[in-house]
């Protein structure tokens, strides 16, 4: 990965697409440190069991008016997640989880690193072209299930 690449967090499984983490039963997504090519044998069979997009996060090459949330010059998702970490006090007080693809991450260069105590809770149905959709945090005082 070149270190002028800016990278989508949230892509579906394609040609050019890195792992980026696994997302667990309560819909929050645990990072695997360096991002990892998903090559045509893990797109082979991720896509036989249908809808990889449920079971990890991808990041692919941000495709900015060519996507759907590109919206007035930026990226919409990384408006909302600004805002959306703004409006919780529970998610301020998190620290972001150790992410292999911060340096390239199209989120964070928009938003500045507060985006990334959200990106976790951050859920994608890219093939449906859905709105990307969050999983709550954990309530105050509970950690986060351990994977």
């Amino acid at each position: 990965m070149s270190n002028k690449k800016v990278l989508c967090p949230a892509s579906e499984l394609g040609r050019d697409t890195w792992i980026i983490g696994a997302i667990q039963a309560d819909g929050v997504v645990r990072f695997i440190g360096k991002p990892v090519p998903a090559i045509a044998e893990f797109r082979t069979q991720a896509n036989k069991r249908g809808q990889p997009e449920q079971y990890f996060r991808f990041a692919s090459a941000c495709r900015r008016h060519d996507c759907d949330k590109w919206k007035e010059g930026a990226c919409s998702v990384a408006g909302a997640l600004r805002r959306t970490v703004q409006a919780n006090p529970r998610l301020k007080e998190q620290e972001a989880p150790a992410c292999g693809m911060r340096e390239h991450c199209l989120w964070e260069r928009s938003c500045g690193p507060l985006v990334c105590r959200a990106c976790r809770y951050v859920g994608s149905d890219a093939r449906q072209r859905k709105t990307v959709h969050f999983c709550a945090p954990p309530a105050p005082g509970r950690k986060e299930r351990a994977a």
